[in-house]
């Protein structure tokens, strides 16, 4: 049974139609342009299925954005800001105080803008398929191919992109799925939308979404290069990358229980609803049946190394569904200083702690690393879950901040990208389960106390 429609009005006075059902945590499910139809959805039975289970444990809210669906249609405005102006007064016309966002393709650029807007109502993002730029996701072949039809064919042009949404497969539910996308706008709507997408980027905004974040992309899908979903997963400050099998370029075709417990088990808590969802979710999150703890690495590093080591060990962590925390800033003989607040809120996150002490500053013949490295470690040995469980790696001939206990051993490497899989080792002799990863610990140049 198909849920009512409501209706809200945005700030610009277009009338926007969306859905309601289920409870507990709220979940905004956000409109792709221009294919958003919450009607024709709702008609497809795995749909209508994943739905229905995702409203047993979540309070579940899909809506059609301006020009789509069952919401106004003679509109003009396809902007970013629009977008969010639709959202606005859904979550609003909804009085939902807090809710996570899922962003699909091009509307993971509206979920990421809002979370850096509005900080205080966003819980936590999925984003399948996302990325920062939308232009990105729109160099493929294959994409480019698909968006010239819109023009020359609209019926081969939304048979195309059902087929795309489904891994390429067909049959009733594709059926179903294809006549959803025919009638969801029309040719020159979405002709318009797809212009105004083109030129959406946020890549100054993920730096400012804070809440957890998780990338979701098909091994086999061909429309959003696989380096475009680990470049969003870096540049989000708690953003982890999640690769599933198979090819669809939607959810809940090829394995919906899968499906279903890696949203479950990411946005509540729950490793999902059925013994078969729980071990799709250990299997694809690698939680390793823990799911009571936050699973996470507290990772020091300095600026200089951020980027071509802290970001890829974090990439690397957020394949077996482990957070990465990075805390780091630029050396200066005087110091650094990294508030302490935001030290202790990671370190509570955290199972481990990784210190990566690479050469970062020369005085006469010395090589010394990031000073406040001593602190975090200091940090972290006072709180009991973590005491033990503290990995220092330091890059041959750096010498140590004076307020590390001299008795705490560091393992000494010949370069940093050797402490990157020293570190991989360490963490898997601790029991975090790291995707393919190699069974023994890389070996060291020794050990320095």
């Amino acid at each position: 049974m198909e849920p009512s429609l409501r209706y809200a009005r945005t700030s610009d006075g277009v009338a926007i139609a969306y859905t309601l059902t289920g409870d507990g945590p709220a979940l905004v499910w956000l409109p792709p342009v221009p294919l958003s139809n919450v009607f024709g959805q709702w008609r497809v039975p795995r749909f209508r299925d994943a739905y229905q289970r995702l409203g047993e444990h979540l309070r579940l809210v899909i809506y059609d954005g301006r020009g789509t669906g069952h919401s106004q249609r003679d509109v003009d405005d396809f902007s970013l800001d629009a977008m969010l102006r639709d959202l606005d007064a859904v979550v609003d016309h909804a009085e939902l105080e807090t809710f996570a966002l899922l962003g699909y393709y091009s509307s993971a650029v509206t979920a990421i803008a809002y979370a850096a807007r509005h900080p205080e109502r966003v819980t936590r993002l999925v984003l399948f398929g996302g990325t920062m730029r939308l232009l990105d996701a729109m160099s493929p072949p294959e994409s480019q191919a698909l968006v010239t039809l819109i023009d020359r064919d609209w019926d081969l042009f939304v048979d195309s992109a059902a087929r795309a949404w489904m891994g390429w497969s067909i049959g009733e539910e594709g059926r179903l799925v294809a006549d959803a996308f025919r009638t969801a706008t029309t040719p020159i709507a979405a002709r318009a939308m797809i212009e105004a997408a083109r030129y959406m980027d946020v890549s100054a905004d993920v730096e400012a979404v804070h809440v957890p974040a998780l990338v979701v992309h098909r091994q086999g899908e061909r429309e959003i290069p696989l380096e475009v979903s680990e470049q969003l997963a870096q540049a989000l400050p708690d953003g982890r990358l999640l690769r599933l099998e198979g090819s669809s370029a939607g959810l809940f075709f090829e394995d919906p229980d899968s499906d279903l417990a890696v949203l479950l088990d990411f946005l509540t808590g729950e490793p999902g609803v059925s013994a078969a969802s729980r071990s799709a979710a250990q299997r694809l999150v690698g939680a390793g049946g823990d799911h009571d703890r936050s699973r996470g690495v507290f990772i020091s590093i300095s600026e200089r190394q951020k980027e071509a080591l802290g970001r890829p060990f974090k990439a690397l962590l957020g394949e077996s569904g482990i957070r990465g925390f990075i805390v780091s800033d630029e050396p200066r003989p005087e110091g650094t200083w990294t508030p302490e607040e935001k030290v202790d809120a990671y370190l509570d996150r955290s199972d481990a702690v990784v210190v990566f002490a690479t050469a970062d500053l020369e005085a006469g013949d010395d090589r010394y690393t990031r000073p406040n490295i001593g602190d975090e470690i200091g940090r972290a040995r006072s709180k009991p879950h973590l005491r033990n469980r503290i990995c220092v790696l330091k890059e041959h001939g750096v010498t140590l901040p004076s307020n590390i206990n001299p008795a705490y051993e560091a393992f000494e490497v010949a370069h940093p990208e050797e402490g990157f899989q020293r570190a991989l080792g360490q963490l898997r002799e601790w029991g975090l389960r790291l995707v393919g990863q190699p069974a023994s610990p890389p070996a060291t140049t020794g050990s320095n106390r």
